[in-house]
């Protein structure tokens, strides 16, 4: 791959081009897009919820209709999923099937982290998503397909961090929604680790914002968290977007609400950019 991109910017003449060429490059086969999260989560909350020794089986109907609450294409003569629709999931999982991560275990506190160190385990390297390899392009759509998460997916199951009380509305989310499903995850998550303790939750809108990546419209991380997005933004386009989180925050707590994932929620302080950076 390295070889590949040096010589493809060859003809490219200026350092900008070639930072661009290099950046587009790395967004598409490294960086995972809205669309390669979204994906991806379902995989997850279906691989801990249905995995049996490491393996789970889906459809691609179950993750298009049942997840994503999409509709087929239903005229005479043609496919149920659109080309273009298509491609997307086969990229996605393309790219998931050559990504893999490493998480290092030896500055952290976590417990899980704890327990794969005493087991002289400081690090594990995974690849994202394996398909089970009688899978091609011309068939997942037509049957049912086995897949794995290898080692990443046993940490999750282990980690007992990532219950599946998400409701499957957010899974519908648009992928420019991206914002607002990664906000869902993270108040999500932190019910499953308070869940215990059965007491209120204080979260801050500025720690939440500092924890979650923002992404343009065409589904791209900025490398910007959300909260470094607002600072970044004149007076003006900052208190829309102060408006429309608190839009997305209350469109998920009512719904957990009515899910019962919480009993209810309120605010404390002001929907402003200074009382939100404060904390």
């Amino acid at each position: 791959m390295i070889k590949q991109i040096e010589t493809l910017s060859q003809p490219l003449q200026t350092d900008k081009r070639k930072n661009l060429f290099l950046r587009l490059v790395i967004q598409k086969y490294l960086f995972l897009t809205a669309q390669d999260i979204i994906i991806y989560r379902i995989l997850l909350s279906h691989y801990i919820n249905n995995q049996v020794n490491g393996t789970a089986s889906i459809t691609l109907d179950t993750i298009h209709k049942e997840y994503r609450n999409k509709a087929f294409i239903y005229e005479k003569e043609k496919k149920k999923y659109g080309d273009k629709t298509f491609l997307a999931y086969i990229n996605t999982f393309n790219k998931l099937m050559n990504i893999k991560v490493i998480i290092s275990f030896n500055e952290s506190n976590l417990k899980i982290a704890r327990n794969y160190k005493l087991n002289e385990k400081y690090n594990i390297t995974s690849q994202l998503l394996a398909i089970s390899k009688d899978i091609t392009r011309d068939n997942i759509d037509k049957v049912r397909f086995n897949y794995s998460l290898g080692a990443i997916g046993d940490y999750f199951i282990n980690a007992k961090q990532y219950g599946q009380l998400l409701p499957k509305e957010i899974y519908s989310l648009r992928f420019n929604q991206i914002d607002t499903f990664n906000i869902a995850i993270y108040i999500i998550r932190m019910v499953v680790i308070n869940k215990r303790w059965k007491k209120d939750i204080n979260i801050y809108i500025s720690t939440l914002l500092s924890k979650i990546m923002k992404y343009n419209i065409k589904g791209y991380n900025t490398n910007f968290t959300y909260l470094q997005h607002l600072k970044e933004l004149e007076a003006v386009k900052r208190n829309k977007q102060i408006k429309y989180i608190e839009k997305q925050l209350s469109y998920i707590l009512n719904m957990f609400k009515e899910k019962e994932i919480i009993t209810d929620y309120k605010y404390t302080g002001k929907f402003q950019y200074k009382y939100i950076r404060d904390g």
